[in-house]
């Protein structure tokens, strides 16, 4: 007896759903007995469905005997698939489970919400066949994964090839850079990928600990503590797997300051040297610890010279320690001092502006996402979608995501083509216009100068020339935020982000 037919025996609906696949020119490839009653199964789709679907491995089938379908069934899917046999390969973004629970489709469908995974209910009555499809084009074709808003690494980030080479490079060297860009550029999609790339093959010798510096107190002195106690811990939790010496780390008191931080985590970074381990410390949204343009010229925050100080320190006594820094604000790296002190990082450490992606890149996310949602475009259209967001990140994945809420799921089986994308533009316009809007009044909070320049710019108040001749560092910098673009020869013009702001009269 075949473990397929082992399976079937055990589920008599399984034989059920053989027939029904084998109609569709599909069948069952492999069957395992889990041990607790359920049986983990793979099917390999026919080619019009795997073309249809964007199948390219086989599904995942988990038979189930429980008629309350429960949360860690569904959590246990990539478990079952980290068990499979070396030389078997499923999709890992959906599976489908036969289940007796009358709610069982439901479940899944919240279960399934966040994207990362989704859990498609098998049918077991009626016309399976049928069924079986209309099931798969139901689930896959409703997510619209184009909306992800999360920050995304792994097989979910899409090109920066060159941007990721060489911050690779910075941190394979230890050095201290800044990844900087208006929201919704991808900055900590980023900063992650880089963190998972440089871990990739020497998990126990490469220490990556990212903080999100969002949660720091605004006011002085409490920001300084909190900094040194939020650090303690992020170091604390990464080094201990390592066993790495964490004894001054551990023994620092609440009440430590920014020096005795830099002194214990100086020995911890010390004795990892001695094992071979390297160690990339990276501080998010950096602007909750810097503060925006009015917070600096008040220079009511002492303590972030001095922590900038201990980072170069740092960095500069250990070959095997690296700090990236990220966020809006590229202040602190390009102010020559900081609240009153020279600033540590001047001229010192590099910096790196999030670009859009290039025709090519985009191109890639956009096919491959649609993939995942069973969906095509024409070439036209996408060429509609680079014309339209010229690579920006956020503005893309939002007009695709309005390209696709427009579509009905019936009409998936044709590509989407410029006809969707014209209809999509005006509501797509009106839905982001807010969301640049707060975009661009936080980015006026720290470069409140470069935004000035823009918006005489954008009302025809000052020529190329004269920007450039005056503000030329200034000017740079709205270059770098793409919110200009140039300069060129004889030309100078807003980018696409400035063009929408100026559309919905923002500036």
């Amino acid at each position: 007896m075949t473990f397929v037919q082992a399976l079937c025996r055990a589920y008599p609906v399984a034989s059920e759903h053989r027939d029904a696949l084998k109609t569709l020119n599909s069948d069952f490839s492999y069957a395992r007995d889990n041990g607790d009653g359920t049986w983990t199964a793979l099917v390999r789709f026919g080619p019009k469905i795997e073309a249809r679907f964007g199948l390219t491995r086989e599904v995942m089938v988990l038979y189930t005997p429980f008629t309350d379908l429960q949360p860690r069934t569904f959590a246990r899917f990539e478990r079952h698939l980290g068990e499979l046999p070396k030389d078997r390969a499923a999709e890992d973004h959906l599976f489908l489970i036969s289940s007796r629970d009358p709610a069982g489709e439901r479940k899944l469908d919240s279960w399934s919400q966040d994207g990362s995974v989704i859990g498609i209910a098998l049918p077991w009555r009626g016309d399976l066949p049928l069924q079986i499809i209309m099931m798969l084009a139901r689930r896959i074709a409703r997510r619209n994964l184009y909306e992800e808003t999360l920050p995304v690494t792994g097989k979910a980030f899409f090109g920066r090839r060159q941007l990721l080479t060489e911050l690779l490079e910075e941190t394979r060297e230890g050095r201290v850079f800044g990844v900087f860009g208006l929201r919704k550029t991808g900055k900590t999609s980023l900063v992650k990928e880089v963190g998972q790339r440089f871990q990739e093959g020497g998990e126990q010798s490469r220490i990556f600990i990212l903080r999100d510096l969002e949660t720091l107190p605004s006011s002085s002195p409490r920001l300084g503590s909190e900094f040194v106690q939020d650090l303690r811990q992020a170091f604390l939790a990464a080094l201990r797997p390592s066993r790495v010496r964490t004894k001054e780390i551990t023994d620092l008191s609440p009440d430590a300051s920014i020096g005795e931080l830099r002194r214990a985590v100086g020995a911890s970074i010390i004795d990892a040297k001695r094992s071979g381990i390297r160690i990339v410390l990276a501080l998010d949204e950096i602007e909750y610890l810097i503060g925006d343009s009015e917070a600096l010229s008040r220079g009511g925050r002492p303590e972030v010279p001095e922590i900038l100080g201990a980072l170069r320190s740092l960095v500069q006594e250990n070959s095997n320690f690296a700090v990236i820094l990220s966020g809006i604000t590229s202040a602190l790296i390009h102010r020559g001092d900081i609240y009153g002190v020279e600033n540590p990082f001047y001229s010192w450490a590099k910096v790196f502006y999030v670009p859009p992606m290039s025709q090519a890149e985009i191109r890639t996310l956009t096919v491959e996402v649609g993939i995942r949602m069973g969906l095509r475009w024409t070439e036209p259209a996408l060429l509609a979608l680079f014309r339209e967001t010229e690579g920006n990140v956020f503005l893309h994945r939002t007009l695709a995501a309005q390209v696709v809420a427009g579509v009905k799921i019936d009409d998936f089986e044709e590509p989407l083509d410029t006809d969707d994308v014209d209809r999509a533009r005006s509501e797509w316009k009106r839905s982001i216009s807010e969301r640049i809007a707060e975009s661009y009044r936080s980015t006026q909070r720290h470069y409140p100068t470069e935004c000035g320049l823009l918006e005489m710019f954008a009302r025809g108040d000052a020529t190329k020339e004269e920007l450039l001749g005056i503000y030329p560092r200034e000017v740079n910098r709205l270059i770098e935020l793409n919110l200009l673009v140039g300069p060129v020869p004889n030309r100078m013009e807003l980018g696409i982000v400035a063009r929408l702001l100026r559309e919905g009269g923002s500036i």
